[in-house]
């Protein structure tokens, strides 16, 4: 049985990202959540990488308009001080990474679970 192990710090034990290289998808790599965090900070400090990711929001605001009044609402409302933010995750109780907010419905912009980026991200991947 072949061992799948991350290709970038060789880890075995932690959940790998399944990669695939080339426009056949023949070649695959995989890559932890460090490792994959660490690659993807690089290639968005680049000039390509600041223009994907302006261009990935403003799809997602004009695709999403609900989404992003759910979050500027939720933001002034952590600004002013109606809604106190947390300084640990509501599942993990990790304090060393950021805590953002998570809507279950974005109908009601000022409800949210506040979880670490780590559990925010493994939510998304549940619930969409």
């Amino acid at each position: 049985m072949e061992v799948i192990y991350c290709s970038r710090c060789h880890v075995t034990d932690v959940p790998l990202m399944k990669y695939s290289k080339g426009k056949t998808g023949i070649k695959q790599y995989y890559c932890c959540r460090e490792c994959n965090t660490k690659r993807m900070k690089k290639y968005f400090d680049t000039r390509v990488g600041k223009k994907t990711v302006k261009a990935a929001l403003k799809r997602a605001n004009t695709k999403f308009p609900s989404h992003l009044r759910a979050r500027s609402k939720l933001n002034y409302a952590v600004r002013v001080g109606t809604v106190t933010k947390p300084g640990a995750c509501s599942v993990c109780e990790r304090t060393d990474k950021r805590i953002e907010g998570h809507h279950m419905d974005y109908s009601k912009p000022l409800d949210v679970q506040w979880l670490c980026s780590g559990c925010h991200a493994d939510s998304e991947r549940v619930y969409n």
